[in-house]
């Protein structure tokens, strides 16, 4: 840490030799101190940063890995809440709203902590879907998915239980997949995967041979856009 900020040992060294001197007016031996003590005030300042107790409001394996991925720590606590996919709103306005519910219902459990709450839906024309709830289902969205561009947000909330603070924020990725047959699908659903991601596949698994192209955050497409969160995090004192 501290030869990241200055070249500590030669400037102390140097400092340390010339006490007696003054430099307008200071002695050297001031400016040591003085520098000393910025240079613990930022010491204190990172350890702090992530003494904040963090929770992630979501079972999912996927927003897990890609907090544990970016060094986060934090704790897993599931807001376990129906989500009312029938509200009449955008879909950047959706995951928005479904986010902060999930945050809101697990930071009364905690009185000093952040919480992060996150809900992903595939959008294509007036449709809003998450996970499908069947097989059956799987296959309608994918049907209407092939050979399409659709837009995959991901909206997520932070609150600072403490502060009484909060934010949401949602993210948006295009993402165009290849046209493929009623076999294909087939194919697809069988595997299990479909029922685990919107719109009926996971990017990161067999559902990236389905995919011609995408435009935007990959993460995002995963189900936590991660530069997003971090920035956000960062901002209420947690670092990554």
């Amino acid at each position: 840490m501290l030869s990241r900020i200055v070249p500590f040992g030669s400037v102390a060294l140097y400092l340390a030799t010339s006490c007696r001197r003054t430099y307008n007016g200071m002695s050297a031996l001031w400016i040591l101190k003085t520098g000393l003590v910025a240079i613990l005030q930022i010491i204190v300042h990172d350890a702090t940063m992530q003494k904040k107790k963090v929770v992630l409001a979501s079972s999912s394996p996927r927003r897990r890995e890609l907090l544990e991925a970016a060094g986060v720590l934090f704790v897993i606590d599931p807001a376990n809440i129906p989500e009312d996919m029938t509200a009449k709103l955008p879909a950047k306005d959706l995951v928005q709203k479904l986010a902060l519910e999930k945050a809101q219902a697990v930071a009364l459990r905690y009185p000093d902590a952040i919480v992060i709450g996150a809900d992903t839906v595939v959008s294509i024309g007036k449709f809003n879907w998450s996970k499908p709830e069947n097989e059956k289902e799987a296959r309608m969205m994918l049907g209407k998915l092939s050979g399409k561009t659709h837009h995959v947000w991901t909206g997520f909330a932070i609150i600072d239980t403490k502060k009484g603070k909060s934010l949401t924020r949602a993210v948006s990725s295009a993402v165009t997949l290849l046209p493929f047959t009623k076999k294909e699908i087939d194919r697809q659903v069988k595997t299990g995967e479909a029922l685990e991601g919107a719109g009926g596949y996971m990017i990161q698994k067999g559902g990236a041979a389905l995919i011609k192209k995408i435009d935007g955050d990959y993460t995002n497409i995963i189900g936590l856009p991660l530069a997003a969160v971090l920035s956000e995090l960062k901002k209420m004192g947690v670092r990554s």
